[in-house]
């Protein structure tokens, strides 16, 4: 079997011949220029790619991002306006910690 087929077996609720592993492409792209890449999509690593199935539109809303430093380390606020207020989240290296 090759990857597709293992997924194709996995979602119809069959068993494939082994485990279907995957990469999402966006994570993959990072690394592909690597060597190693190679003999793992050899030995049957899948690469998963994501369509969108909607668009999200959001309309009178302004997007801010403030970055600041907090004790040495990275952060950003993120506040969205509206016309009837504004919500914020805070994110530390890449994370939500606040909202």
């Amino acid at each position: 079997m090759n990857i597709r087929e293992r997924l194709e077996a996995f979602w119809a609720g069959e068993k494939p011949d082994r485990i279907p592993y995957t990469i999402y492409q966006w994570e993959w792209k990072n690394f592909s220029n690597e060597p190693a890449w190679l003999p793992m999509l050899n030995n049957g690593l899948g690469i998963t790619y994501h369509i969108p199935c909607v668009k999200q539109k959001t309309i009178n809303v302004e997007y801010i991002n403030l970055p600041y430093v907090d004790n040495g380390k990275q952060c950003i606020r993120k506040i969205m306006k509206t016309p009837v207020g504004e919500i914020y989240s805070i994110d530390f290296e890449g994370w939500c910690q606040k909202h």
